[in-house]
């Protein structure tokens, strides 16, 4: 019987009073009367006859009181108000403070920050509260941070963790944290319940058009007889302002060699305002380099973009900045990013059709371009191995792999692959002429989905098409293919096609099991013909990363081979690869995965990070291949990782990336606080 229920068995029990009554009225019943003569000396006088009845009447209000009184106090009843203030003592309440830690709680444009006044209007309410009230605290971020949990009594607890709550940055889900503290309140025991929310009046962390993120927190609160308060304080000031900021760097790639540029770009946008120019400085390591220096104008409510090529001469792990002007929100004054700088990528080329004349193999363009590089070191180390001789240990030292032109794979070699990329390798299919799409469009047993990102139909010929067969360029949009668009001036986009395998989807059969998995995305067309037909699709399986392409990389099917940008796509797409396998710029709430030796432990590294340093971090093992993770990676910025040995490194460095949404600074208008506050849902107060 569900609490609720049972007072109100308990309420029912009132009608108990009345047996004192009917007690009474039974007792009454009248008898037969006999006179005798001496009665009459016995007979009680008027007055003695109303003080008897005036005494049986307070008896029977008495017994009927205590009656009442004894279902009250079983049901519990309570109220609200000040009548019931007045007739009783303090309720002892239950409180979740939500401190919103959004970028935009950081702005210096008043005597103090939205997030230092949430903070000091904590410790204020804190005065107000009385023994037995308890108190918790939910960090509002990407996703809520339970700081101070369960409730307790012990108010220093809570006043010491506003002292260590790092800075206000990122974005934040003000009703995911509204939800987290009702979860919270769901276990008290207290009847006065309050969730209080203290955030600046920032539109986008609110979220007032989530009706689904709504709908949830009212289920919460109608779960629960004595429905919790949520109360709202509004911190900083009402006004729009404008505000610039840094966008997300964009990188043609996070991997890369000694001398081998890569292109950077970074967004410099304005929220409100009027067009001004602005100053923009880039760093590496945080020492400026002054010729990258320059000064953008930014427009009104727009964005314009910074970009250049940049050579790193040695190896490394190096962190890439972009600074603003300081401006009242300093928090998106500056973009980061990581750039991994390797001695070469370990590359193993599976020939699908080798040959005595090497020039006729499936693979002598492949060796010829990462052979051109002209340096000592080569920038991609490749390994070619027939398909024949291919075998488990070959899969061991590299992280990507390219298979030319394979027939098909026996069942082991299948498995093999199929371990390499789910582990995290990365893999590509060059697809030519001796493919068999019957070997390859199978879903295996132990994977339970197909490598391949869609299944190879039929060959198709520029003969039997209306125009001759090149490459989309304006379709080029992967920030690693947008070097070879139209606008570059290079020849890539004028590579023409003879034949070329259809790519067709996968079939996915539609069910109404709700416990099924979701099926997973659709494959990303990096390459299109200029027909539209599918060139070159992307797919994750597993930790890892599949490209299929419907063309092989010699000169049978097409005159890329032939083409001066054929060196350099090559590379990219090798480079590209092997920056999916080692992710240094990551979303917020992503895993930080370091690859370490087998023989290495966890407990010889640390983590540092955004307000911390010393981190315990965690090791996960993927076939043969060991990592250092850290996955508490709510707040946006600079993250690394250290081996406690070396203590002159500063570690391998990691950028956790904002979305960049907490920039704009539009408050909540007038009908967003309709709509949030519809049905008492939320309440505005000032003060305890």
């Amino acid at each position: 019987m569900s609490f609720g229920l049972l007072n109100a068995v308990m309420l029912l029990g009132m009608a108990a009073v009345a047996l004192p009554v009917l007690a009474h009225l039974i007792s009454k019943r009248r008898f037969d009367v006999v006179q005798w003569g001496a009665m009459q000396f016995l007979e009680l006088g008027q007055r003695t006859r109303r003080r008897i009845r005036l005494q049986d009447l307070l008896l029977l209000l008495m017994r009927m009181g205590l009656l009442a009184l004894l279902c009250l106090a079983l049901a519990r009843p309570w109220g609200s108000g000040s009548l019931f203030g007045a007739l009783g003592e303090k309720v002892r309440r239950d409180i979740v403070f939500v401190l919103d830690g959004s970028g935009s709680m950081g702005w210096q444009g008043d005597v103090e920050t939205p997030h230092e006044e949430g903070i000091q209007w904590v410790h204020a309410a804190l005065d107000d509260l009385v023994p037995g009230d308890t108190v918790a605290l939910v960090d509002a971020r990407t996703r809520p941070m339970r700081v101070v949990t369960p409730p307790t009594s012990n108010f220093r607890v809570l006043r010491s963790a506003l002292l260590d709550r790092p800075e206000p940055t990122g974005p934040s889900n003000l009703p995911l944290a509204i939800e987290d503290g009702l979860r919270i309140l769901s276990s008290t025991t207290n009847l006065g319940r309050d969730v209080i929310v203290l955030s600046d009046q920032q539109r986008f962390a609110w979220r007032p058009d989530d009706d689904f993120a709504w709908e949830r927190v009212d289920d919460l609160r109608r779960q629960t007889r004595l429905a919790p308060r949520i109360s709202v304080v509004p911190l900083g000031s009402e006004e729009s302002t404008s505000n610039f900021s840094v966008g997300r760097i964009e990188l043609s790639r996070s991997v890369t060699v000694p001398d081998f540029p890569i292109h950077i770009r970074a967004p410099i946008r304005q929220s409100g305002g009027a067009a001004e120019r602005r100053r923009v400085t880039f760093a590496i390591d945080g020492q400026r380099i002054a010729e990258r220096t320059s000064e953008v104008l930014v427009p009104a409510d727009g964005e314009v973009f910074v970009e250049f090529d940049h050579a790193f001469p040695v190896q490394g792990s190096f962190v890439l900045s972009f600074q603003l002007e300081r401006d009242d929100l300093p928090s998106d004054d500056m973009a980061e990013a990581v750039v991994h700088v390797a001695d070469g990528v370990p590359v193993l080329i599976i020939d699908g059709d080798p040959r005595v004349d090497v020039t006729r193999s499936e693979t002598f363009y492949l060796q010829s371009a990462f052979a051109a590089s002209g340096t000592e070191s080569p920038w991609v180390r490749a390994d070619v191995v027939p398909i024949r001789q291919l075998t488990g240990e070959a899969f061991r030292q590299v992280d990507v792999a390219m298979l030319c032109n394979v027939a098909e794979l026996t069942r082991q070699q299948r498995q093999w692959v199929e371990e390499f990329v789910r582990d995290g390798g990365s893999l590509v299919i060059a697809a030519g002429g001796l493919v068999r799409p019957e070997a390859w469009n199978v879903v295996s047993e132990e994977a339970e989905a197909s490598l391949l990102p869609m299944q190879f139909g039929s060959i198709e010929s520029e003969e039997d098409q209306e125009t001759e067969i090149t490459i989309d360029s304006n379709a080029l949009e992967a920030p690693w293919l947008r070097r070879f668009r139209r606008e570059s001036q290079g020849d890539f986009r004028g590579t023409r096609f003879s034949q070329w395998w259809s790519l067709k989807p996968w079939d996915v059969p539609e069910t109404d099991n709700p416990d099924k998995e979701e099926a997973p995305a659709a494959p990303l067309v990096l390459i299109q013909a200029s027909n539209g037909a599918p060139l070159m699709v992307q797919q994750k399986f597993g930790a890892g990363t599949v490209i299929q392409m419907a063309f092989p990389l010699d000169a049978d099917w097409s005159t890329l081979p032939a083409r001066n940008d054929f060196v350099p796509f090559v590379h990219e797409l090798v480079f590209a690869l092997a920056s999916s396998a080692t992710q240094r710029n990551v979303p917020v709430g992503t895993t930080l995965m370091l690859r370490i030796n087998e023989n290495e432990s966890v407990d010889d590294f640390e983590v540092a990070g955004p307000g911390f340093e010393g981190a315990v971090p965690q090791r996960m093992q993927r076939g043969r291949r060991a990592f250092v993770t850290y996955s508490k990676t709510d707040v946006p910025g600079l993250y690394r990782i250290k081996h406690k040995a070396n203590r002159l490194s500063t570690g391998e460095p990691f950028v956790v990336e904002s979305d960049g949404e907490e920039s704009d600074l539009t408050p909540l208008s007038n009908e967003d606080w309709d709509l949030l506050t519809a049905d008492n849902r939320l309440t505005r107060i000032e003060s305890m």
